[in-house]
């Protein structure tokens, strides 16, 4: 078993209204060094708000804790928050949100590595033309502004620009589901790549379970602000338990034509907004009891390694 390099314990997040929403509700998992820990569920569920307070990005959370490398995020400011802080960057749904048009790419990419000195002056075009290259880039368009590339060339610009800090860890919000699947697919190959020779530790947040196939190590299903079930990627996409895994695996288009999908008779979504007793998930359940609105499932484990918030697992 590798180190734990992030450890996410009990997060919650409420925001207010009528009735409040519970955004995310007593998060807890943990990301491997040189591993993929996968983020799943529908839009809404709370993934990236999870990937925001993991960054102390703009949101914190009500209760529970971030730690990185063992350390508490929460519990440190100023430069030793920056310090730690630097070993952790986000890769955003859209790249060219992220990168500033009036500046050329090259000082879009070198300017945080400048901020915190990790290079000396005279090395930086030497280490600027080096991301470039390792993000499969030429590093004749140093000089060249956002809005000349296209929509993957950008994202290999993001991670360009976040792997310039040297991270040990990238938060991946969505990183590819804004591109041709052609595109998406060399995208997965370069993170695949990068992990490997950085030895990179991966929260990957998304939608689409075809690509967390590809990427995943270990899987976290999401629904409401709650992890429904969790495993390793084999097992999950194997042996997947709760009734919203299923559902989200009959998204996934069939391997031929003609075939059947899995568990597609889960009716669509209805918003369950302020439950605050019961299974989130009760209302979409096809399995359900009068115990799941009474009670709120925990997180157990069914099976070594795998775990599921489900009564009907519960012996």
């Amino acid at each position: 078993m590798n180190p734990v390099r992030l450890q996410v314990i009990d997060l919650c997040k409420t925001y207010p209204g009528n009735p409040p929403v519970r955004a995310v509700d007593g998060l807890s998992f943990q990301v491997e060094a040189g591993k993929t820990y996968a983020l799943v569920g529908e839009s809404g569920c709370g993934k990236s708000t999870t990937g925001r307070m993991v960054l102390r990005l703009g949101t914190t959370p009500d209760e529970g804790q971030v730690l990185l490398d063992g350390v508490d995020l929460y519990a440190l400011k100023g430069k030793t928050l920056a310090r730690q802080r630097r070993k952790m960057q986000m890769i955003f749904q859209d790249p060219y949100g992220s990168l500033s048009p009036r500046m050329p790419v090259g000082e879009l990419i070198l300017e945080p590595a400048i901020y915190h000195g990790l290079v000396e002056k005279e090395r930086r075009q030497e280490y600027l033309e080096q991301l470039l290259r390792q993000c499969g880039l030429d590093p004749s368009v140093k000089s060249r502004y956002p809005h000349a590339f296209s929509g993957g060339q950008r994202q290999r610009l993001s991670i360009a620009r976040a792997l310039a800090l040297q991270p040990e860890l990238l938060v991946c919000d969505e990183p590819v589901s804004a591109l041709d699947v052609s595109v998406q697919a060399q995208i997965v190959n370069l993170l695949l790549d990068l992990q490997e020779q950085r030895n990179l530790s991966y929260l990957f947040i998304s939608h689409d379970l075809s690509v967390v196939e590809q990427l995943a190590h270990m899987v976290g299903v999401m629904y409401a602000g709650r992890l429904m079930e969790e495993a390793d990627r084999e097992e999950l996409f194997a042996n997947p338990c709760h009734p919203y895994t299923r559902l989200l695996l009959s998204a996934v288009l069939p391997s031929a034509p003609g075939k059947p999908r899995p568990y597609s008779q889960i009716p669509e979504a209805e918003h369950v907004k302020g439950l605050q007793q019961g299974c989130v998930f009760y209302h979409r359940c096809p399995y359900r009891r009068s115990r799941c609105l009474l009670e709120k499932p925990k997180l157990f484990e069914i099976a070594p390694g795998h775990k599921c918030a489900c009564f009907l697992f519960d012996k």
